[in-house]
């Protein structure tokens, strides 16, 4: 699951504070300059400060977190920058990249090397 399927699994929710406001960060980290590690700590800070309506249903909102943050965070080392661009869906926005400084603030975000 890469973070646009994340982001569609977590909008289709009945649950404002996940379906708006958690897709709205995600949303927001793709389009900023923060990296990787920010987006960890931002959404495990946010599970950590959030009351949802019982245990069960942030759990299992929280193992779609942990699930990808283990297969795409826990992975980013090993992975070429396409893998990179795919898991954390930035494709577009790399492809649209108008200058070298954008490409590099999205090579620095995913802690690519050019």
């Amino acid at each position: 699951m890469n973070l646009d399927e994340l982001i569609h699994h977590y909008s289709n929710l009945d649950i404002e504070l996940i379906s708006v406001k958690l897709v709205e960060i995600l949303n927001e980290w793709k389009a900023d300059n923060s990296n990787v590690h920010d987006l960890e700590i931002l959404i495990e800070k946010y599970f950590g400060n959030i009351w949802l309506p019982t245990n069960d249903i942030h759990d299992r909102c929280y193992q779609q977190w942990s699930k990808f943050r283990l297969s795409a965070i826990g992975q980013i080392n090993g992975m070429t920058m396409n893998e990179r661009l795919y898991w954390f869906s930035l494709f577009e926005r790399f492809d649209n990249c108008k200058t070298e400084n954008q490409k590099q603030d999205v090579y620095s975000k995913l802690y690519a090397k050019t």
